[in-house]
């Protein structure tokens, strides 16, 4: 028993490493700074178990973006991400274009700005 919990320990960090790596080499273009909107976006897919949110967030870090994200019991992941339009966006291409993450389906709400909040967040 407590050789397969060390064993899932190392896979988690394995991953965290790879996702850490490929996130950081994803070249960011020039946005320009326009006004933020904030967005609901609820997706569908292989996208529990598989470094979503952990490869959202440092995304959304290397963006300066603000929100959350977190998975739903129902399989879905939710997020909460305002900034840019435009670098929402591309958050959401990133995301559709990683190896283990398969997005079948992303609606989208638009929602008040919330002019307080700050980073970015995994919510458990």
């Amino acid at each position: 028993m407590r050789g397969d919990l060390m064993f899932e320990s190392l896979v988690k960090k394995l991953q965290k490493i790879y996702l850490h790596s490929s996130v950081t080499t994803v070249p960011i273009p020039d946005f320009k700074e326009t006004a933020p909107e904030r967005r609901r976006i609820l997706f569908t897919g292989i996208v529990q178990g598989v470094g979503f949110r952990y490869q959202a967030k440092l995304l959304a870090d290397r963006l300066f973006l603000s929100g959350w994200v977190k998975n739903l019991p129902n399989g879905q992941v939710e997020m909460a991400v305002q900034g840019a339009p435009e670098k929402i966006d591309f958050l959401i291409s990133q995301m559709q274009h990683t190896g283990r993450i398969k997005i079948s389906r992303i609606q989208t709400h638009l929602l008040e700005v919330d002019w307080t909040e700050a980073g970015f967040k995994i919510l458990s």
